[in-house]
């Protein structure tokens, strides 16, 4: 199994919408942060199962039942989190 290892980018951003969710609802903030780890632990042992990303060197996993997709990296014995977006955010021009 791969380490995880978040980007400081990836957790202050994941952090900002958890809150926002939060506001609204924490169980719902509570079930959102559950099935981002459900992927995060299956990316850690299967890290290819997710499709080709858009940055070059990266790896996205979009979260069953969530707006979250995880943009990633493996890096040696590191799955690196480079950023959690929400789906409704445009992320595609945002260079990293």
């Amino acid at each position: 199994m791969l380490k995880l290892e978040w980007t400081a980018k990836a957790a202050v951003q994941f952090k900002k919408n958890q809150r926002y969710y939060n506001h609204i609802d924490r169980q719902v903030a509570r079930l959102l942060a559950m099935r981002v780890n459900s992927a995060l632990l299956r990316l850690r042992v299967l890290p290819d199962s997710g499709r080709k990303g858009i940055y070059s060197g990266t790896r996205e996993c979009v979260v069953q039942r969530s707006p979250y997709i995880i943009v990633y990296r493996v890096v040696d014995d590191t799955l690196q989190v480079v950023r959690v977006w929400h789906g409704r955010q445009d992320w595609t021009n945002v260079v990293e």
